[in-house]
């Protein structure tokens, strides 16, 4: 672990930490008695930034889903939602980003109060595997486009609902890299973002119309 963790530190001097989030810098390294099994240098270096970033964001609420509703309704509308976040990000369409949007209010009008507590996770867990990923895609671009595609892959499966830690943090970090592809300036100062969704462009006049369709008002 000694020689992997001097590997991964050797990768992390060549991050350009500030690009991944302005004012994001690299921190000390954890002793390896304090790290993850690994066995690839690459990932463990990615597995440190996003740690150093969840340090950043000076995190605290624990995102208790315990209480979370388990309504059909709301999964139905959650894995058509994620068809159009996926899609937005694979063929860097607004609008299907803008159809996400439509659906998500969808779901807000069922969930209520509940959905604070999910968009509240899904940023926190979004920006730091944002982090990560971007540490990784400077470190191996082969190894970062895995990792994109292991996420696209849960937010296409219905069973990765059942571990909604896991679920938000594909969706948010998914929404960072489709904003940035999109070209949707994000970027701001950590303490004032309070939901990675809140920065997507919306259109509220639009969304009304769309849901009285899909409800059929």
């Amino acid at each position: 672990m000694k020689t992997l963790l001097n590997e991964a530190r050797e990768i992390l001097s060549k991050i350009d930490f500030d690009g991944i989030w302005p004012g994001f810098a690299c921190k000390e390294v954890p002793p390896p008695e304090m790290l993850t099994d690994a066995d690839d240098a690459d990932l463990l270096a990615a597995h440190l930034v996003r740690e150093m970033f969840r340090d950043f964001l000076c995190q605290q609420d624990e995102h208790n889903f315990e209480a979370y509703p388990r309504d059909l309704d709301n999964y139905r509308l959650k894995m058509a939602e994620n068809h159009y976040l996926v899609k937005a990000c694979m063929e860097q369409s607004m609008m299907d980003l803008q159809q996400f949007v439509v659906l998500r209010e969808a779901r807000r009008r069922i969930i209520g109060e509940a959905m604070g507590q999910e968009l509240r996770a899904e940023t926190a867990e979004g920006l730091v595997e944002y982090a990560s990923l971007s540490a990784l895609n400077q470190i191996s671009r082969t190894k970062f486009m895995d990792k994109i595609e292991g996420h696209l892959k849960a937010l296409r499966n219905p069973e990765s609902l059942m571990d909604m830690r896991f679920a938000v943090q594909s969706s948010g970090c998914i929404i960072c890299f489709t904003l940035k592809m999109l070209g949707v300036d994000f970027w701001r100062n950590i303490a004032e973002i309070r939901e990675i969704y809140g920065l997507i462009p919306q259109h509220p006049n639009e969304i009304d119309i769309i849901y009285s369709k899909i409800v059929g008002e």
